[in-house]
């Protein structure tokens, strides 16, 4: 039995794909409404990583699960809220198009929650002031130090006062 060659389908308006590879994951089912809803959904994950790349140090955790995001323009801030299961941010995005599925689980992430993902991933809390910074402006603690364990990350000033110094 001879093997049909594939027929071609655009899936999420970006790419394109073999008919028989979305198929088999479930993607060419899907409605155009889905599939636009998926490509803003990786626009607004675009526009959260350019967010984070020119703002990341003023995005800052102001509270536990919450974190300050500047607007892309720069001129405005919002908070996002990130404890699991119940996310939430100021912009006026998420309050025209939040979405909740029929488990109650979120289904709609603005570009300011994107931004607060990559700068909490990309972060760490200070073990001496429990400061949280990026990770690039720490010096992790090394295996001979006697006050702090090993994987644990200081700021500048706690690097200072516990001897360490900052390699930055």
């Amino acid at each position: 039995m001879a093997i049909p060659e594939p027929s071609f389908t655009t899936v999420e308006r970006l790419r394109v794909v073999p008919s028989s590879i979305t198929q088999s994951t479930g993607t060419a089912n899907r409605s155009p409404a889905q599939t636009t809803a998926t490509t803003r959904s990786n626009f607004r994950c675009k526009r959260g990583l350019a967010i984070f790349k020119r703002y990341a140090g003023r995005i800052k955790r102001i509270a536990p699960w919450v974190y300050s995001v500047p607007s892309q323009s720069g001129s405005g801030v919002y908070h996002v809220y990130m404890k699991e299961g119940d996310e939430s941010c100021s912009c006026p995005d998420y309050a025209k198009n939040r979405r909740i599925d029929e488990e109650g689980w979120e289904t709609f992430f603005c570009k300011h929650y994107f931004a607060a993902r990559m700068w909490r991933a990309r972060s760490e809390e200070c073990a001496g002031c429990k400061t949280r910074l990026l990770r690039r402006r720490m010096k992790e603690v090394g295996e001979e130090h006697l006050t702090f364990y090993t994987d644990d990350y200081l700021c500048g000033e706690c690097a200072s006062k516990h001897g360490l110094g900052m390699a930055c």
